[in-house]
Protein backbone atom coordinates (compact mmCIF):
# COMPACT_ATOMS: atom_id res chain seq x y z
CA UNK A 1 0.00 0.00 0.00
CA UNK A 2 2.96 2.36 1.02
CA UNK A 3 4.26 1.60 -2.41
CA UNK A 4 1.30 2.47 -4.49
CA UNK A 5 0.83 5.49 -2.26
CA UNK A 6 4.92 6.61 -3.64
CA UNK A 7 4.47 5.49 -7.20
CA UNK A 8 1.35 7.96 -7.48
CA UNK A 9 3.47 10.15 -5.81
CA UNK A 10 6.07 10.14 -8.41
CA UNK A 11 3.56 10.17 -10.62
CA UNK A 12 1.59 13.56 -9.84
CA UNK A 13 5.09 15.25 -9.38
CA UNK A 14 5.91 14.16 -12.94
CA UNK A 15 2.59 15.19 -14.35
CA UNK A 16 2.66 18.53 -12.43
CA UNK A 17 6.12 18.63 -13.96
CA UNK A 18 4.60 17.96 -17.52
CA UNK A 19 2.00 20.53 -16.39
CA UNK A 20 4.88 23.03 -15.84
CA UNK A 21 6.45 22.27 -19.27
CA UNK A 22 3.15 23.54 -20.81
CA UNK A 23 2.51 19.49 -21.75
CA UNK A 24 -0.52 18.17 -20.64
CA UNK A 25 -3.29 20.53 -19.31
CA UNK A 26 -4.45 20.67 -15.30
CA UNK A 27 -7.29 18.60 -16.50
CA UNK A 28 -5.09 15.49 -16.52
CA UNK A 29 -4.82 15.05 -13.02
CA UNK A 30 -7.97 13.54 -12.59
CA UNK A 31 -5.77 10.39 -13.73
CA UNK A 32 -3.88 10.22 -10.36
CA UNK A 33 -6.44 8.27 -8.23
CA UNK A 34 -6.91 6.11 -11.47
CA UNK A 35 -3.71 5.63 -11.57
CA UNK A 36 -3.64 4.42 -8.02
CA UNK A 37 -6.15 1.92 -8.50
CA UNK A 38 -3.97 0.49 -11.36
CA UNK A 39 -1.68 0.25 -8.96
CA UNK A 40 -3.58 -1.86 -6.49
CA UNK A 41 -4.93 -4.08 -9.38
CA UNK A 42 -1.44 -4.53 -11.16
CA UNK A 43 0.17 -5.62 -7.88
CA UNK A 44 -1.25 -9.07 -7.84
CA UNK A 45 0.07 -9.81 -11.39
CA UNK A 46 3.66 -8.82 -10.17
CA UNK A 47 5.99 -11.74 -8.07
CA UNK A 48 8.80 -11.20 -5.98
CA UNK A 49 12.11 -12.03 -8.08
CA UNK A 50 15.35 -10.38 -8.75
CA UNK A 51 14.95 -9.40 -12.16
CA UNK A 52 15.21 -5.68 -12.40
CA UNK A 53 12.87 -5.20 -15.88
CA UNK A 54 10.23 -7.89 -17.15
CA UNK A 55 7.68 -7.41 -20.59
CA UNK A 56 4.87 -7.07 -18.06
CA UNK A 57 6.21 -3.89 -17.28
CA UNK A 58 6.16 -2.07 -20.76
CA UNK A 59 2.28 -4.11 -20.85
CA UNK A 60 1.74 -2.20 -18.06
CA UNK A 61 2.69 1.38 -18.84
CA UNK A 62 1.35 0.67 -22.88
CA UNK A 63 -2.24 -0.24 -20.86
CA UNK A 64 -2.08 2.51 -18.84
CA UNK A 65 -1.00 5.02 -21.46
CA UNK A 66 -4.10 3.65 -23.79
CA UNK A 67 -6.06 5.08 -20.36
CA UNK A 68 -4.72 8.31 -20.32
CA UNK A 69 -4.97 8.84 -24.00
CA UNK A 70 -9.00 8.26 -23.74
CA UNK A 71 -9.17 10.73 -20.78
CA UNK A 72 -7.09 13.29 -22.84
CA UNK A 73 -9.32 12.73 -25.64
CA UNK A 74 -12.72 13.44 -23.92
CA UNK A 75 -10.64 16.23 -21.96
CA UNK A 76 -10.09 18.01 -25.41
CA UNK A 77 -6.41 17.26 -24.83
CA UNK A 78 -4.25 17.92 -28.06
CA UNK A 79 -3.05 14.65 -28.82
CA UNK A 80 0.27 14.01 -30.36
CA UNK A 81 3.28 12.41 -30.39
CA UNK A 82 4.55 14.59 -27.97
CA UNK A 83 1.66 13.54 -25.33
CA UNK A 84 2.11 9.69 -25.66
CA UNK A 85 5.31 9.40 -25.42
CA UNK A 86 5.29 12.19 -22.15
CA UNK A 87 2.55 10.21 -20.98
CA UNK A 88 4.15 7.15 -21.46
CA UNK A 89 7.69 7.81 -19.70
CA UNK A 90 5.64 9.08 -16.65
CA UNK A 91 3.99 5.62 -16.37
CA UNK A 92 6.64 3.58 -17.35
CA UNK A 93 8.86 5.10 -14.36
CA UNK A 94 6.26 5.01 -11.85
CA UNK A 95 5.20 1.49 -12.89
CA UNK A 96 9.27 0.13 -12.76
CA UNK A 97 9.44 2.19 -9.28
CA UNK A 98 6.54 0.14 -7.85
CA UNK A 99 7.36 -3.28 -9.40
CA UNK A 100 10.51 -2.98 -8.48
CA UNK A 101 9.54 -2.25 -4.92
CA UNK A 102 7.58 -5.51 -4.70
CA UNK A 103 10.49 -7.56 -6.69
CA UNK A 104 13.42 -6.73 -4.70
CA UNK A 105 11.06 -7.83 -1.77
CA UNK A 106 12.88 -11.38 -1.97
CA UNK A 107 15.94 -9.91 -1.29
CA UNK A 108 14.94 -8.77 2.22
CA UNK A 109 14.44 -11.97 3.72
Amino acid sequence: MINACVSSCLFALLLAFGHLLLIVSSSEYILIPIFFIFLLIIQYGIKPSCTPIEKKDFLFSIIFTIVCYIVGFYCGENINVLYFTFHYTVIFISVLCFSNSIRYKSLMS
